[in-house]
């Protein structure tokens, strides 16, 4: 009885707060549409992180196939082999690259907004350096 007591009181403090709370194992009429919200929402969000990796696999693999296939002495398209077709080479791969970015942009955007930040971290760690190589410098100097 004091379980049920104590469950009704961490509920309605719960509940103050703007949620809901019920006992694991028993299902409350309220409690159903919520998970039912919630597990349609995964399976959209799951929807989409799999188109997401179908569009990056279709265009990864060839791009993957023009960019490194020399290297393991596969087949070029003559028309992008060589000097001659180097910007049609360039620009195939540009058109292969984009969708890849568009589709995982928001991955894209928080890979930029890391690179500006690491970008930044470098900077101040070479002026540091140079600080540190001045100050060896003179000291050298003046030794």
């Amino acid at each position: 009885m004091a379980t049920m007591q104590h469950f009704a009181a961490v509920s309605a403090a719960v509940e103050k707060q703007g949620y809901g709370a019920t006992v694991r194992g028993q299902a409350s009429s309220e409690a159903a549409p919520s998970r039912g919200s919630a597990s349609d929402a995964a399976q959209k969000e799951a929807r989409h992180v799999r188109m997401r990796l179908i569009v990056s696999i279709l265009f990864t693999v060839p791009l993957f196939y023009l960019s490194m296939g020399h290297m393991f002495s596969w087949p070029i398209p003559a028309a992008l082999a060589g000097h001659e077709g180097m910007m049609s080479l360039a620009l195939t791969e540009l058109l292969l690259t984009i969708p890849v970015v568009f589709v995982n942009s928001n991955s894209s955007v928080w890979a930029l907004k890391l690179l500006y930040i690491v970008r930044q971290i470098w900077i101040r760690l070479l002026r540091l350096v140079r600080r540190h190589q001045l100050f060896t410098v003179l000291q050298r100097c003046i030794a």
